[in-house]
């Protein structure tokens, strides 16, 4: 018995020794995708912990999420970020300085961007844009993780509870909106899919169903989120996976960012833009039909701005640089856009001048640090001003 428990620890101590010189080879080795992929597990700055949205005070109707509960507060807790987001009597969050009195409502319908996650309340785009139109009010109605499909019933069933407004903003973002519209419209029925989604959990087998349970393990593991051999293992098993998902006609498992930069997702890239189109054919039903006037206005996401990170992006997973169209969300948006009852602006051009993206964007999480909100003010301030000042009394 003894022997063996000798032989037994001379083997743990000889099984541990080896992966440290694996892990330590890496590490030497490291290309630049891998580093990257380990400053973002690894943010310098560690502010708080992962957060949830579970305790996140909200109303909904029937099942369907409609607003936050009124004069409510919650944290939001990041790696990179703490923050307390606070609501008004009106569900949407609080924005300063407050406007004058009799200001007219322009409300803000967006995801996390428009809401503000990792920014404090006098930081979102409603407050920067109050502090330059005090005569307006704007009203922060951005609900995380929410696209176009479920901001318009939002505004269907708030339309009046706010005061009729004849005025809106709205904000598409490119990392994840296009994608987040294959969920169809809350209260119908999805759309037929052309491509199946198979990182979406209730559509992957029970292999798939481990390995994302397996990698969000990792991903929040203090210690496991370090090693760069895992990190480089799980880069070939994701991209053997991907080959294969890819050979059976469905969608590749990656940042939805980089996934519409592919262009060889012709099917998935053409369907998003059919969805485009009907989400828009809807606000100009709903603009004729309450009376009020829009303007939609496109956010870039980081990867678009940061060539760097881009690069790092393409080689984790294995794709040719001839393919890949970094304005590829752009362009489906635009062109679904194109003859609409509506205003428009794409802010990429504009947010590419405004210095580096690093600064401008988070590294793991990708919303908006202060400076990329203040950056993306200052880019919509002449159409806001224009949009404002249109049909004024």
């Amino acid at each position: 018995m003894k022997k063996f428990l000798v032989n037994s620890a001379v083997m743990l101590v000889s099984m541990l020794v080896g992966l440290l010189l694996v892990e330590g080879l890496v590490r030497l080795t490291a290309e630049p995708w891998l580093e990257q992929r380990m400053a973002e597990l690894n943010p310098d700055s560690e502010k708080g912990s992962f957060g949830t949205d579970t305790s996140w005070p909200i109303e909904a109707i029937d099942g369907q999420i409609l607003k936050f509960r009124a004069s409510s507060e919650f944290s939001v807790s990041h790696l990179e970020y703490n923050m307390t987001a606070h609501i008004d009597e009106l569900s949407a969050r609080v924005t300063l300085p407050a406007p004058r009195a009799g200001a007219r409502a322009v409300p803000a319908l967006g995801d996390s961007f428009v809401f503000g996650i990792g920014v404090s309340d006098e930081h979102t785009i409603t407050s920067r844009l109050s502090a330059r139109y005090p005569d307006w009010r704007f009203l922060n109605l951005g609900f995380p993780g929410t696209a176009m499909n479920d901001q318009l019933v939002f505004l269907r069933h708030r339309h009046q509870e706010i005061g009729s407004p004849d005025r809106y903003l709205f904000f598409i973002y490119t990392g994840n909106d296009l994608l987040d519209l294959f969920r169809g419209v809350p209260g119908e029925a999805p759309p037929e899919r052309k491509v199946k989604l198979v990182a979406q959990t209730k559509e992957a087998g029970s292999t798939r169903q481990f390995m994302s349970r397996v990698n969000a393990f990792v991903y929040h593991d203090p210690v496991l989120k370090r090693s760069y051999t895992i990190q480089l293992v799980r880069r070939y098993v994701l991209n053997t996976l991907n080959a294969r998902v890819q050979e059976e006609g469905s969608a590749p498992i990656m940042h939805p960012t980089i996934l519409f930069f592919d262009t060889n997702q012709v099917a998935m890239q053409q369907q998003a833009g059919e969805l485009m189109v009907d989400q828009f054919r809807r606000l100009e039903a709903l603009q004729q039909s309450l009376g009020f006037s829009s303007l939609v206005i496109v956010i870039p996401s980081a990867l678009q701005l940061d060539a760097e990170r881009r690069a790092g992006m393409i080689e984790r997973y294995a794709l040719r640089t001839q393919d890949v169209d970094f304005r590829s969300p752009n362009r489906i948006i635009e062109t679904a856009a194109q003859g609409r009852d509506f205003r428009y602006f794409d802010t990429l051009d504009c947010m590419s001048a405004k210095g580096d993206p690093k600064e401008l964007y988070y590294l793991q999480d990708d919303h908006l640090r202060d400076a990329g909100v203040r950056a993306l003010t200052a880019c919509i301030d002449p159409v806001v001003s224009e949009f404002l000042g249109s049909g004024q009394d």
